[in-house]
């Protein structure tokens, strides 16, 4: 990984990307398939169901997902997101959610790439009454969190000094610059005065994560992604007790 620049793909609970200091190398990708939307349901990537019912089971890695979304990652060709999630105790409202990165072998030009895990936003972070249409399940960072708070994450993770850091490094550092600061335009998106449950993940190089081999999904009856040849890589994992909201999760900018 050079020294000079770096990637940041920056998630809020579902996602929020920004391009930071490098770019990705482009990778064929078949656009029709986002048919002009940024978020793709688990029927979107035909998960199989259970029996009869329209309940999603989704096996990969011997873990069965009931929830999946797909979201292509904007300003990127070939790289999207899948989070998946998986209900342990309905009644206390215990889920896992797993980010998995799927990719058409990762490739990043002049530099690395990072992901910053947003898990401990406020609760006011969500569309302002008449934005979106009551039958619209998506929307932007910007319609949730306001276009300047957005402006500010993108530009803090360009403003980080990267020189001389690479892989774990590099991305802790990016870490440690958003749990110190917190810009006032995003006041609003935090429950106190400062970032928390910021999590920084290397993506490409020393210390990032495999994508999953046919050895390890022996067992899968799922492959969540278009187009099907396209790799996954479990990123990150979040054990949570708190209630999921469908708009909520599905942020994305």
């Amino acid at each position: 990984m050079p020294s000079k620049s770096i990637t940041t793909l920056t998630l809020l609970t579902l996602l929020t990307t920004a391009q930071t200091q490098a770019q990705t190398q482009a990778q064929t990708f078949d656009k029709s398939y986002f048919l002009g939307r940024t978020i793709q349901s688990c029927a979107d990537v035909q998960c199989p169901t259970k029996g009869t019912t329209t309940t999603v089971s989704c096996t990969l890695t011997n873990e069965t997902y009931t929830n999946v979304g797909v979201a292509k990652i904007p300003d990127t060709s070939g790289l999207s997101w899948v989070q998946a999630i998986v209900g342990k105790d309905l009644e206390t409202r215990h889920f896992i959610k797993d980010f998995f990165l799927a990719s058409n072998n990762l490739n990043v030009t002049d530099g690395g790439a990072c992901a910053l895990f947003f898990t401990k936003v406020s609760d006011r972070v969500k569309w302002v009454e008449g934005t979106l249409p009551v039958d619209v399940s998506q929307g932007t960072c910007a319609q949730a969190m306001s276009e300047s708070c957005v402006r500010k994450l993108v530009e803090r993770a360009k403003g980080v000094d990267l020189r001389g850091l690479a892989g774990e490094q590099a991305c802790g550092k990016l870490q440690t610059e958003f749990k110190a600061n917190l810009d006032g335009e995003c006041a609003g998106a935090v429950a106190g005065t400062r970032w928390m449950g910021v999590e920084a993940r290397v993506l490409s190089g020393a210390g990032a994560p495999e994508p999953i081999t046919p050895e390890q999904n022996v067992s899968s009856n799922c492959w969540p992604v278009q187009p099907k040849s396209f790799d996954l890589t479990r990123v990150m994992r979040i054990d949570t007790t708190v209630c999921l909201s469908v708009k909520f999760y599905m942020i994305l900018c």
